[in-house]
């Protein structure tokens, strides 16, 4: 098997759709203050509105030519997903918000909407590595949850990362951006506004 080829799995394994659900389950199914109902409801909130609504768009819109790719390599054709991402982001917060969801799930909800948001502002200049973003920001989410064990899950934005180069999706920078995107500005967005 080709580098290229291990490169393209590893991109699909951890896409930031696939990524973001994973968060949401690990964010609220061991929460023992939630009864089964409400942990099914949230679980289904942030899978409906962080993959299952933004992955039909993507569909509709490689099928209508509207994108290349379900990647969309091509810098300009990514706006409009992100723009309609950004904005099933934000409804999802608003029902968390409504339903009086935990802290944590009603922020990284925030963050996955106000971050995409930023990227569709710099998507008119620059692209910036969606994938690294999409990986860094429901670990650090994981971890401000579950403290200094998910570290051993970090080295996985750096395959994911070295994936999205050996592809040539991404340049170094491109990576670090998101990177520094997905870590941060989660991190700040739910320690400082969420928990604190």
């Amino acid at each position: 098997m080709t580098k290229e080829k291990v490169a393209t799995i590893i991109s699909k394994a951890f896409a930031p759709f696939i990524n973001s659900s994973i968060a949401f389950i690990l964010l609220v199914f061991p929460d023992n203050n939630l009864s089964v109902l409400n942990k099914i409801i949230y679980t289904l909130i942030g899978v409906m509105f962080s993959t299952v609504m933004p992955v039909i768009y993507l569909y509709w819109a490689q099928k209508k030519g509207k994108i290349d790719s379900l990647d969309i390599v091509v810098r300009n054709q990514r706006i409009n997903p992100l723009v309609v991402g950004t904005i099933m982001y934000f409804m999802g917060f608003i029902l968390y918000s409504f339903l009086g969801a935990p802290a944590i799930v009603t922020g990284l909800m925030f963050c996955f909407a106000t971050n995409t948001l930023l990227v569709v502002v710099v998507t008119h200049y620059w692209k910036i590595s969606i994938h690294s973003m999409g990986i860094s920001g429901p670990l650090m989410a994981l971890h401000i949850m579950y403290g200094p064990i998910v570290l051993l899950a970090y080295p996985l934005i750096l395959i994911v990362a070295l994936s999205r180069l050996i592809l040539k999706r991404h340049t170094i920078s491109q990576i670090i951006a998101g990177i520094v995107i997905g870590l941060f500005l989660t991190y700040v967005q739910i320690k400082y506004i969420f928990l604190s």
